[in-house]
């Protein structure tokens, strides 16, 4: 357990400092060309067209299992391949599944090509790869 949470601790590490790049370059594209949101991040996954305003949307889903080792701090009955098996206490127990899902969605609102509004929702790992291909425009607000 204690290694699993270390590991989750740091993904929630890198993924929280790489959404900062998502939250300051974001904005930045207000008042630019759509071309410049495509630019940075790829075609859009949908469009969506009302009231003279096309809106991008750019989304993100993962999913998946990974297995973590964890020592038992008291005897505990596991399932190993179908087959329970008792763990005694200071011993290792196979490795348990645990799963995720990560999502993130950017909406980018355009009226006449010019970007009006953008907005952005899901958790830090999720929004990871959007936040990356932001970082360029994030660190010119920055200055660096």
């Amino acid at each position: 357990m204690k290694h699993q949470a270390g590991v989750i601790i740091s993904i929630l590490i890198l993924a929280g400092c790489a959404q900062d790049y998502l939250a300051t370059g974001l904005p930045r594209l207000q008042g630019q060309p759509v071309s410049q949101a495509v630019h940075y991040l790829g075609p859009p996954t949908e469009q969506k067209k009302a009231d003279g305003r096309t809106t991008y949307t750019w989304v993100n889903n993962q999913s998946g299992t990974f297995y973590v080792p964890d020592t038992a701090s008291q005897p505990v009955v596991v399932q190993n391949g179908g087959h329970p098996a008792l763990v005694f206490a200071g011993s290792s127990p196979p490795p348990m599944p645990d799963t995720y899902n990560w999502h993130c969605r950017l909406d980018i609102t355009a009226e006449k090509g010019v970007i009006s509004h953008t907005t952005y929702e899901g958790d830090a790992a999720g929004c990871q790869v959007f936040s990356e291909k932001l970082k360029p425009l994030a660190m010119e607000a920055e200055g660096k």
